[in-house]
């Protein structure tokens, strides 16, 4: 009994840890959007030019953020609502900058990444954000729900995040990015053929069928162009 109760006590921290992880990355963003305001745009006076970069820069940090959440490899209950409020978070940290409103598909995005992170397995397959967000956006998040023999494609090639998001940024390519996606679910597939298990985990399944979804909508040469 008294082992269940650290273990509980060891589970509460972690997910505290987790939870409280998104606000530090929020804070930090913060303080350095305030040094860019207050420090770098104060010579500059208002202007349309000025204003088109202000709008790329935001259009820019929101994708960035969207990309950093979807690849995320653990997320309890708790840190799916810390995110939650950095999302909220995010949009008032740029707003002295340009409206986060005001920087169109990048924000739809960050508005469908919240409910898709607190869908369900079973309501993703038929849930409006598959078409509202990046396939690649949708298929990373799942990875979270997966065990840890599924592995995200750049850990199994061994790359840095920062490189498997340059990377992504470099292939635009339907079929380079899902290649990735379908190296990853190959190596899961032969680590629990390895080991004789006798089923596999929904979430793999899932990635699976969405992957040759989106693969098959992106399969002429014209679509392929579609961003992932």
């Amino acid at each position: 009994q008294q082992q269940q109760q650290q273990q509980q006590q060891q589970q509460g921290s972690q997910s505290t840890q987790e939870g409280t992880a998104g606000s530090h990355y929020m804070t930090h963003l913060q303080r350095q959007l305030t040094h860019f305001r207050n420090t770098i745009l104060a010579p500059y006076r208002p202007c349309i030019e000025l204003t088109t970069h202000l709008k790329l820069l935001v259009t820019d940090i929101v994708d960035a953020f969207v990309t950093q959440v979807s690849l995320l490899r653990t997320l309890t209950p708790t840190a799916r609502m810390s995110l939650a409020h950095d999302m909220a978070k995010l949009e008032l940290a740029v707003l002295p900058l340009h409206p986060a409103k005001g920087v169109g598909v990048a924000y739809q995005h960050l508005r469908s990444l919240r409910p898709l992170l607190f869908r369900e397995l079973d309501e993703v397959a038929n849930c409006p954000e598959l078409t509202q967000l990046p396939p690649m956006v949708v298929l990373h998040s799942l990875y979270a729900r997966g065990p840890p023999e599924l592995v995200l494609p750049h850990r199994l090639r061994g790359w840095s995040e920062s490189h498997y998001v340059r990377w992504l940024n470099e292939h635009p390519l339907a079929s380079e990015r899902l290649q990735l996606i379908r190296e990853s679910l190959d190596a899961y597939r032969r680590e629990m053929d390895r080991r004789g298990a006798k089923q596999y985990s929904p979430v793999y399944v899932l990635i699976g069928e969405l992957a040759s979804q989106f693969f098959e909508h992106s399969s002429s040469p014209r679509k392929q162009a579609r961003e992932l």
